[in-house]
């Protein structure tokens, strides 16, 4: 099980690196931007350059991630997918630990989450 793994360094971050996790070959050769990110896991998107995958969200590092990537408090975040279910048929992310995160993506290469401890044996890409 090779995971492959992206670096995102913030200064204001609460945890010093974040880390985006997957399985898919084709993420590793490139960058992934704050922007992407958002647009994935506010479903505005459902593809990082034409690449399908599916965001997962991780319980311990939820709020700081949306926080500093998506630029949204939990309240923010709760009124916008109230806005968003009601509206249309989109859901917020599946919220699981990190074990069941691991599990998810070593069954298919189309999930993506976040993390802010490294996976041993990963690749490291940078992100911008």
């Amino acid at each position: 099980m090779k995971f492959i793994i992206l670096l995102l360094s913030f200064s204001s971050l609460a945890f010093s690196q974040i880390h985006i996790i997957s399985d898919n070959k084709q993420l590793k050769s490139m960058t992934i931007t704050k922007k992407e990110l958002a647009d994935l896991y506010l479903k505005k998107t459902h593809t990082i350059r034409g690449i399908r995958v599916i965001p997962l969200d991780n319980k311990s590092n939820f709020q700081e991630f949306y926080r500093e990537i998506v630029k949204k408090s939990p309240k923010e975040l709760r009124s916008y997918w109230a806005r968003e279910m009601y509206k249309s048929d989109r859901l917020p992310p599946k919220k699981l630990s990190s074990q069941q995160i691991k599990a998810m993506i070593s069954s298919n290469q189309n999930y993506i989450s976040y993390s802010s401890a490294s996976v041993s044996g990963a690749s490291i890409i940078a992100v911008h």
